[in-house]
């Protein structure tokens, strides 16, 4: 594994698989919705859906965005506006992601967006608790290390790999900030301390 996959790979397919497998469980067959599809996490979302079975629909802010999302193995996507969102609009978005993911709607959502989003996103769709993931890896090591290995095979089987879309030394950080602060980040932005 090269440096730049190494500094991207954990975090972005970590947090998302235990997501995905533990507190989703998302089946082969599911319809998975990923928001923010072109960013880290959900790049690996859309990865790890189509590695699971499941039916991936990319929802991305511009065209190109998703198009290299479906590049990436999304069977379909959405391009969705930008917030804020009054009454009308958050119905509308809810709508245009409905129709995106077909009669039945998300099997599983993967919001890596929040806010407006997520609640359009889950509008009449969820009704009951929305997992999260936070520090699992301290109250449950052994599923920790169990998923960590499958990535390391799935990587190594050339199934998954992160997307990283700029690489910048260490003087120039602030540059890696702003891409990702201006949302023109697609997939990781690693800063290079050597």
């Amino acid at each position: 594994m090269s440096y730049e996959d190494g500094a991207a790979f954990i975090i972005a397919f970590g947090t998302t698989y235990h997501a995905l497998k533990q507190r989703g469980n998302l089946q082969k067959g599911d319809t998975l919705l990923v928001l923010g599809a072109a960013g880290g996490v959900g790049r690996a979302a859309v990865e790890l859906g189509r590695v699971r079975g499941a039916r991936v629909i990319a929802a991305c802010s511009t065209q190109e965005k998703l198009d290299l999302c479906l590049a990436r193995g999304a069977d379909g996507g959405v391009i969705y506006p930008r917030a804020p969102f009054d009454k009308d609009g958050k119905k509308a978005l809810s709508n245009l992601l409905k129709l995106a993911c077909g009669p039945s709607g998300p099997n599983v959502i993967y919001d890596a967006v929040g806010g407006e989003y997520a609640e359009a996103s889950s509008r009449d769709r969820l009704g009951g608790a929305v997992p999260g993931s936070r520090a699992w890896t301290e109250h449950d090591p052994k599923s920790s290390r169990e998923n960590s290995a499958e990535l390391l095979q799935l990587y190594s089987d050339g199934k998954i790999k992160p997307h990283i879309s700029a690489v910048y030394p260490l003087l120039e950080g602030s540059r890696a900030l702003a891409d990702l602060a201006e949302r023109r980040a697609q997939g990781k932005v690693v800063i290079r301390c050597t």
